[in-house]
């Protein structure tokens, strides 16, 4: 690349951030807004914190939730955005800003991968790929609706991933699509078909199938410590027992599909949007039972969203040798995309607590409480009067320094025993099964194959 290059692309850059200031702006007041899900992110990251301070890694037990009786939370949910929180919250000690920087950059992600996967292309062509991407009126509406903190992290590294292949740099490929994996389940999913898809497109020789199937070897085992134990231990929770959402109830109506797809993924994607997300689609998702794993129908717009970009960038492309109608285009789109984003643009209220509101706020953070373990028969409601946790595979009690005996059948699931009369110092240590020990080995020595593939270029 010339240095006349670099400088248009830093300047497109430059161009691209500031004209993200409109979804920065109510990140930057101070206190944090009331969303669906972003209260309940920071007090999952401040005693995500206190779990990993103890020495807790990688962090799965949850020491202070479900009212001081533990909750593995993080062991079955996208751990990676509390991750990337954690250096901001120890060296600020304020979760909302926290998790605020992570929210910021996930979209700065989106807006700058976007740009540098559809520059290819031509550089209004990326900008302007990057901003309907992240000015879709479903990455707003995650950001200031509902405060996904995992849905906005993934689709920051979903144009990461498709760049790293496109680019045939194949061991960042492993660990951008390490990173969706951990950074939100459902997303991840959703994504992986058209990740495999865009592979098969590409590559179409044999020795390449040999080399994306260790890409996928490490992209997978660089996130085993996160996927196989939530899949293993799946049935020591009450997942599988609850339903947290009712399917059928979240169909929305089409007023509500449209803005919440915007016109011009409505546009790009044939309509589809309004068919999946609205109850048209009722025989669709009843037919194909396993797809409602994804919890809302409404869940596509991660996967419409995307691909609007692309297909909006592509077109501009084509448009290249008619500069006029081109550069009026890209304006019409760009006027269109903001719009559309205007009613979810602003939150409904700002509330303003110290940080002590969040690290002693015991609730589980999730719906129902859902991880609960399957040996409890009664869900707690307030903070047990002696230390007492629920059991789970790794936890242990230890009595003056003397490891005791636990039976998750007694004492509703809670780790209990006569030990508890005798007075002396009691403790709950937390460790790793064999099982999730293995799976920590193997994403250690896939990161490190990573490193020594990169260190001596076999592949790039």
């Amino acid at each position: 690349m010339n240095k006349k290059q670099k400088t248009k692309n830093i300047f497109a850059l430059c161009s691209l951030l500031f004209a993200l200031l409109p979804l920065f702006w109510n990140l930057l007041r101070p206190g944090f807004y009331s969303s669906d899900d972003g209260e309940w992110m920071v007090i999952r990251l401040t005693a995500f914190h206190e779990s990993f301070r103890k020495g807790q890694i990688p962090v799965r037990w949850l020491s202070r939730l479900n009212h001081e009786y533990g909750y593995p939370v993080t062991n079955f949910l996208y751990p990676l955005p509390f991750y990337l929180a954690e250096p901001f919250y120890a060296l600020t000690r304020d979760p909302v800003l926290a998790v605020k920087i992570v929210m910021g950059l996930a979209i700065a992600s989106m807006a700058v991968g976007s740009y540098v996967l559809f520059k290819k292309w031509g550089t209004a062509e990326g900008i302007i790929g990057a901003l309907t991407y992240s000015y879709s009126p479903y990455v707003v509406f995650n950001l200031y609706q509902r405060g996904s903190l995992g849905e906005l992290v993934a689709m920051g590294i979903v144009p990461w991933v498709f760049w790293a292949i496109s680019s045939k740099k194949l061991l960042l490929s492993s660990f951008f699509t390490a990173a969706l994996i951990t950074a939100h389940n459902v997303v991840a999913a959703l994504f992986l078909p058209l990740v495999v898809v865009c592979v098969l497109w590409k590559f179409k020789t044999r020795a390449w199938f040999m080399v994306h199937g260790l890409w996928f070897m490490l992209a997978f085992g660089l996130s085993a410590f996160f996927w196989f134990p939530a899949l293993a231990e799946y049935r020591f929770v009450r997942t599988s027992q609850i339903a947290v959402s009712d399917f059928s109830n979240e169909y929305l109506s089409l007023q509500n599909a449209f803005e919440r797809t915007g016109p011009i993924s409505v546009l790009t994607n044939f309509g589809l949007p309004l068919f999946f997300l609205t109850e048209n689609s009722k025989w669709f998702w009843n037919l194909f039972k396993p797809l409602q794993i994804i919890q809302f129908p409404w869940r596509l717009l991660n996967l419409f969203s995307f691909i609007s970009s692309g297909i909006i960038s592509f077109l501009i492309f084509k448009l290249k040798k008619y500069r006029l109608f081109q550069s009026l285009i890209i304006i019409f789109i760009a006027v269109i995309t903001f719009i559309s984003v205007f009613p979810f643009l602003s939150p409904k209220s700002f509330t303003n607590y110290p940080p002590s509101y969040y690290q002693t706020n015991d609730d589980s953070t999730t719906v129902r409480a859902e991880y609960t373990p399957i040996w409890v028969n009664d869900w707690p409601l307030v903070r047990p009067e002696t230390p007492v946790k629920h059991y789970y595979p790794g936890l242990k009690l230890f009595v003056n320094g003397s490891e005791k005996f636990v039976n998750p059948g007694e004492y509703n699931g809670e780790i209990r025993s006569s030990v508890f009369g005798e007075g002396g110092k009691i403790k709950f240590i937390w460790s790793e099964t064999p099982l999730r020990a293995a799976t920590d080995l193997i994403s250690i020595f896939s990161f490190l194959i990573i490193l020594f593939l990169f260190k001596y270029r076999w592949i790039i």
